[in-house]
């Protein structure tokens, strides 16, 4: 399914995809708004039923120069997304968080300003085990890995906590581990180490930093993590141009791996997602120059299957299970005119559970 943002959108940056708990997709991400200018702003768009064959699209924020370069978001406790983003004026890169107050969110309440400045990269934010947003995020300005605990539910305000030094941060995820714990898989691109923060403490104050670096690890592409059916991390990797990884993580904590598994030969495919099944199972979206797959993790094999009709997979970012249970992706294309792409891989072949 192939959608039309707003006609002031003219390319798609970044962009995060939930499910709403009214049971239909929630998108927010980045646009340019403005041809030939740097001015930037956050939308939403909030699916208008389970399949995304239309949205309805809101402006969230246009304040700055670029807004929302960086962004992810949840659904709270109370059932309204939570959209973590950055917002760069002509001094500093912000942390900023919006809160919707309804589903559609169509309402909001005035964007909070959490970090004044840090130049934050790589954003990823979950649900706490006690209902406020944990955020894990690399700062350009210092050079030091994030992790923040949101104050309230609508995170007007969050308390921050600093886990380690690197000079050139890339992907960085945050997830809930089974122990009702933070957990955040980082990498080092200067250092060309992948490294996992298992937090002990739930607004992970406290947490214990691990490398895990496999053998064959080298500039690796962005990864995904989940957790796997004996309730510890199960992190997918790689990169540039040999394997495609798959490291079963030993115990809650990942201070140690049980399993390395090659899961493909060739170079070239980032992981935009991984999630797991009511069953237990791991499932993962990889996506390649021009291709879309979902790779099932499931009694210590996993196994790859393509999306339906898709080209361009390169242009797809974040992925979310459905209603139905189908996995679906989101991308998004660049001008003259944006289109934010939807996809759900909904063949039976695709489908294992």
């Amino acid at each position: 399914m192939v959608l039309r943002p707003p006609d002031t959108a003219t390319s798609t940056n970044a962009l995060s995809i939930v499910l709403g708990s009214d049971g239909f997709p929630f998108i927010a991400y980045a646009a340019d708004v403005s041809p030939g200018t740097p001015s930037q702003a956050l939308l939403s768009a909030h699916c208008d039923d389970a399949d995304c064959s239309s949205v309805t699209p809101f402006t969230l924020d246009a304040t700055g120069d670029a807004v929302g370069m960086f962004v992810d978001h949840v659904v709270g406790t109370d059932g309204f997304p939570l959209i973590i983003y950055r917002r760069e004026t002509s001094t500093a890169g912000q942390l900023m968080s919006i809160h919707c107050l309804d589903v559609v969110c169509s309402t909001i309440d005035t964007p909070s300003v959490l970090t004044a400045n840090g130049q934050p990269e790589q954003i990823s934010v979950t649900l706490g085990s006690d209902g406020f947003g944990v955020i894990a995020f690399y700062s350009a300005q210092f050079d030091l890995l994030y992790t923040g605990h949101c104050d309230n539910v609508a995170c007007t305000s969050a308390t921050f906590y600093f886990h380690d030094s690197y000079n050139q941060g890339g992907d960085v995820e945050i997830i809930v581990g089974s122990d009702n714990l933070p957990f955040v898989v980082y990498e080092d691109l200067q250092a060309d180490t992948l490294n996992v923060v298992h937090c002990t403490s739930l607004d992970c104050s406290t947490a214990v930093v691990t490398d895990i670096t496999p053998s064959t690890y080298d500039d690796g592409r962005d990864h995904a993590v989940t957790i796997n059916t004996d309730g510890n991390p199960i992190i997918a990797t790689g990169n540039f141009t040999d394997d495609g990884i798959i490291l079963a993580c030993a115990n809650v904590a990942c201070t140690s791996i049980s399993t390395t598994t090659k899961v493909f030969d060739a170079g070239g495919y980032d992981w935009i997602k991984g999630l797991t099944l009511a069953n237990g199972y791991s499932v993962f979206a990889a996506r390649g120059t021009m291709s879309l797959y979902q790779l099932v993790c499931f009694d210590s094999q996993c196994r790859f299957y393509d999306f339906d009709n898709v080209v361009g997979g390169s242009n797809y970012r974040d992925a979310v299970l459905g209603a139905n249970g189908y996995m679906m992706a989101v991308g998004g294309s660049g001008g003259p005119e944006v289109w934010l792409t939807i996809v759900s891989c909904g063949s039976p072949s695709c489908r294992l559970w």
